[in-house]
C-alpha cells in the first residue's frame, strides 16, 4: 500500500457531499451528509497513525455560479494524504434522474475520485449498480448479482438482480429487505497523489450501519483490500427512532467478496 498505509502518519481528509438544499437559501458549510458515517471510519484509522486533517467541501455544480467562486480550491494533496468518502458517489445520478439524488460537483478532484470508483463499479446510482467484470469473475457471489436494481423508498432493498452472462432479471424472495454496501481502497488516486478510502451503503441508514460495523467487526478490512461488496439485511424488527446504534449488531452482513462471510 506504499506510504499511504493507514498505519503510517497520514492526513485524513473527509471528502464531503452536501444535503439536499433549496436554490433560494444559502448553502452553508455545516449542511453535510453522512458525518457520523465518516466519523466511524476516521475513528478506526486514528489509532493506526492517521491524523484528522479536516473537510474538503464538494460543493454541488448546480449551485449558483456566483456563490461557487473559489469553492474548488483544495489543499495540495500528496502521498501523505487520504480522502475518506462515506456518501454514495453519484457517478450516474444525472443520467438516471433518480429521486434520491446526490448532487455532484463536477470538480477536477471529484472526477479523479469517480474514475477510481468506476474501475470497480462501471455504473453507480441510487437506483442501480453494476460491478466490473474483474470482480464478477473473481467472486461467484458477486457474479450472481453483477447487475442490481434497488428501491428508492423505505430504504434501499434490492428488487431485481441479474447474473453475469444472463439476460433474466431475478427477484429476491418475498419479504427480503437486503441491500448492498461497498468498501473501496486505492493507494493513489493519481501518481504521487492521495489514497482514497470510500465506504457506503445505498441509503443513509445503510451507510451508517455499514461504517459502524467496519469500525468494529470488520476493522481489519479498512485500508487493506481494494474492494469489498457486502449484503446487508436489517433485523425483522428495529426501532424507528433508536436511542443508540445498538441495533447495528443485529443486522446480518454477508461479505460477497470473501470466502469467510463473517471474516
Amino acid at each position: 500500500m506504499g506510504s499511504n498505509n493507514p498505519s503510517d502518519a497520514v492526513n485524513l481528509w473527509r471528502f464531503a457531499y452536501f444535503l439536499p438544499y433549496r436554490s433560494d437559501r444559502a448553502l452553508l458549510p455545516h449542511m453535510l451528509r453522512d458525518g457520523d458515517a465518516a466519523l466511524f471510519v476516521i475513528s478506526a484509522l486514528l489509532p493506526r497513525g492517521g491524523r484528522y486533517a479536516g473537510i474538503i467541501f464538494n460543493y454541488p455544480s448546480d449551485w449558483s455560479a456566483l456563490e461557487r467562486s473559489g469553492s474548488e480550491e483544495t489543499p495540495p494533496l500528496g502521498r501523505d494524504d487520504m480522502l475518506i468518502l462515506c456518501t454514495r458517489p453519484p457517478l450516474d445520478d444525472r443520467e438516471e434522474a433518480d429521486k434520491a439524488r446526490v448532487h455532484g460537483s463536477c470538480s477536477a478532484l471529484e472526477a479523479k475520485v469517480f474514475a477510481c470508483i468506476r474501475r470497480h463499479l462501471p455504473r453507480c446510482a441510487r437506483s442501480r449498480i453494476q460491478v466490473c467484470d474483474e470482480h464478477a469473475l473473481a467472486y461467484p457471489e458477486v457474479a450472481r448479482r453483477q447487475y442490481i436494481l434497488l428501491q428508492q423508498r423505505h430504504g434501499a432493498p434490492i428488487y431485481r438482480f441479474r447474473a453475469r452472462g444472463d439476460t433474466r432479471w431475478l427477484q429476491p424472495p418475498p419479504g427480503d429487505r437486503s441491500s448492498v454496501a461497498f468498501l473501496i481502497y486505492e493507494d493513489q488516486l493519481w501518481p504521487g497523489g492521495p489514497a482514497l478510502l470510500a465506504a457506503w451503503g445505498m441509503c443513509g441508514v445503510d451507510s451508517l450501519i455499514w461504517t459502524s460495523l467496519l469500525a468494529t467487526r470488520f476493522r481489519r478490512l479498512l485500508g487493506t483490500v481494494p474492494f469489498v461488496m457486502a449484503e446487508l439485511t436489517p433485523p425483522p424488527k428495529s426501532a424507528s427512532r433508536p436511542a443508540t446504534l445498538a441495533d447495528a449488531t443485529k443486522w446480518q452482513v454477508r461479505l460477497l467478496t470473501h470466502k469467510s462471510p463473517s471474516l
